[in-house]
C-alpha cells in the first residue's frame, strides 16, 4: 500500500522492508486469503440469520434469500480484490486518504500487538512452569497453639522418615482420628528448635 501511494518510497526505505518473511510463501498467504473470506462469508450469515430471527419474532416477514445474496457481495468483492493483487503482484491503497505516514503509524501498531502476544506467551509458559513446580511442593506439618514460639525466636522443622505415611493417615476425613494423628505427629519427631 505505500508503494502504491508513494512510488518512490521504496528507494527511500530499501527493498529489504518490503519482502516478505520466509515463512510467508504464496501459498500461506493464499490459504490466509481464503481463510478471510470464508469468515467474512460466515459473519454475513450470522448477521442474516439473527436479523431475520429477530423480525420473525417481532411478527415481520422474514427476508428474502435475495437480502443474503446481495450481502454476501461485499465478501464476492474482497475475494475478486485478493485475486488481482495475487495476479498483479500489487495492492493498492485502502481507507480514507491513505498517506505513508498513516501506514506507518498502522505498521507500528501491528507490530506492538506481535510483541504484547509474545510477552503473554512467553508469560503463559512461564506460569505453566510454575504451576507443575507448585504441584511437587509438600506442605508442612501444621503448627498446633502448644508450640507457638515468641515472634523474636526462629523455629525450625524436621520430618521423621516416615512422613509420607503421616500425611495419608492426617488426610483421614474423621475428626478424632485427625487430632490423635496430629498428637502422634507431635510424639514422633517435628521437633521445634
Amino acid at each position: 500500500m505505500m508503494i502504491d501511494v508513494d512510488s518512490k518510497i521504496k528507494k527511500k526505505k530499501g527493498a529489504e522492508f518490503f519482502e516478505r518473511d520466509e515463512d510467508l510463501d504464496d501459498e500461506w498467504v493464499k490459504q490466509h486469503q481464503d481463510a478471510e473470506v470464508e469468515e467474512l462469508r460466515q459473519k454475513i450469515s450470522k448477521k442474516f440469520e439473527k436479523d431475520n430471527e429477530k423480525l420473525v419474532a417481532e411478527g415481520d416477514k422474514a427476508m428474502k434469500p435475495k437480502e443474503l445474496t446481495e450481502r454476501l457481495e461485499k465478501a464476492n468483492e474482497l475475494a475478486a480484490k485478493y485475486k488481482k493483487e495475487n495476479k498483479t503482484s500489487k495492492v493498492e491503497a485502502e481507507g480514507k486518504g491513505p498517506s505513508v505516514e498513516k501506514l506507518e503509524t498502522n505498521i507500528e501498531k501491528i507490530v506492538q500487538r506481535i510483541e504484547n502476544m509474545k510477552i503473554q506467551m512467553e508469560d503463559k509458559e512461564g506460569n505453566k512452569e510454575v504451576a507443575l513446580g507448585t504441584s511437587k511442593i509438600v506442605s508442612s506439618p501444621p503448627v498446633h497453639s502448644a508450640q507457638c514460639i515468641p515472634a523474636n525466636q526462629s523455629i525450625e522443622l524436621h520430618r521423621p522418615p516416615s512422613h509420607r505415611r503421616l500425611l495419608q493417615e492426617i488426610r483421614r476425613p474423621h475428626r478424632e482420628v485427625l487430632l490423635q494423628d496430629a498428637a502422634r505427629e507431635v510424639r514422633l519427631g517435628y521437633q521445634v528448635r
